[in-house]
């Protein structure tokens, strides 16, 4: 049995050679040992021993190894089986709000050991494969994530309602990036005022609507590219842009190169 809700994961030693990527899911990785710096959206965060990181669905991201050794764990994350798993978007906002001053790194402590352990178990269980072992990967997943909230709390800035009603917009954009969306109908949706919709999904994500959406029909454009092996023409229809020039102007400003460059420079 395949794990729903873990995508990939692994334990490493040694060097690594990382390029800017993303993952179409969360990602958490244990720094068990070792001196790294990761960077995330072109912002830089040292880590070292006992050190998680929260990398979201959207984030591109590299790590430089800035130590001799390193050992290190990784999960990839289904965004929605995650999301069902952890249920308390207290939990879930660790991995898709991105507020002004969120650190995407967890200095661990005294739980380092076992968080490590907790590593340990969900590759033993995606290894298992039998009929608990997606329960018990949930289970793990989430204490993994209430650890890290218990050592990172931050506020985003007002009441549960309106967290609980951006998390269904993003929700909601994650599942229709292929349509047709304006912000108007967005703020009819989920009778909001436009202003007060921009201002607070900015202020709780980090992005604006307009932003979150291109970010997600790119990523899906590239996932699409691997997947499916699609046309750059094929892949702008998919994801709901409204034309192929509009497309690359936007790939290119977020990956820096166009989305030609970008499917030979990864053999796509």
């Amino acid at each position: 049995m395949k794990s729903k809700l873990v995508t990939a994961a692994a334990y490493k030693t040694g060097p690594h050679h990382g390029t800017y990527h993303y993952h179409n899911g969360y990602e958490l990785i244990f720094v068990k040992r070792g001196r790294i710096t990761v960077t995330i959206q072109n912002e830089s965060f040292p880590a070292d021993d006992g050190t998680l990181i929260l990398i979201s669905n959207l984030e591109n991201h590299t790590i430089r190894v800035d130590s001799l050794e390193y050992e290190r764990y990784f999960v990839n994350l289904s965004t929605k089986e995650c999301d069902k798993a952890l249920s308390s978007l207290e939990l879930i906002a660790l991995l898709k709000f991105r507020p002004d001053g969120f650190r995407h790194t967890v200095s661990l402590g005294e739980d380092a050991e076992r968080v490590a352990f907790l590593f340990s178990r969900i590759l033993a269980e995606c290894e298992r494969a039998d009929s608990y072992s997606e329960e018990l990967i949930g289970q793990y997943v989430k204490e993994i994530m209430i650890t890290a909230k218990r050592l990172l709390p931050y506020e985003q800035g007002t009441d549960g309602g309106i967290r609980n009603q951006l998390y269904e917009m993003q929700s909601y954009l994650d599942r229709h990036f292929a349509e047709d969306i304006l912000i108007d109908e967005l703020c009819t949706r989920f009778y909001a005022n436009r202003y007060y919709l921009t201002h607070a999904f900015k202020l709780y994500t980090g992005y604006s609507p307009k932003q979150y959406l291109t970010l997600v029909r790119l990523h899906q454009a590239v996932a699409l590219f691997s997947e499916q092996k699609l046309t750059v023409s094929a892949a702008a229809a998919a994801c709901g842009f409204s034309g192929v020039t509009g497309f690359i102007r936007s790939f290119k400003q977020y990956y820096g190169m166009t989305p030609t460059e970008y499917k030979a420079k990864h053999g796509l």
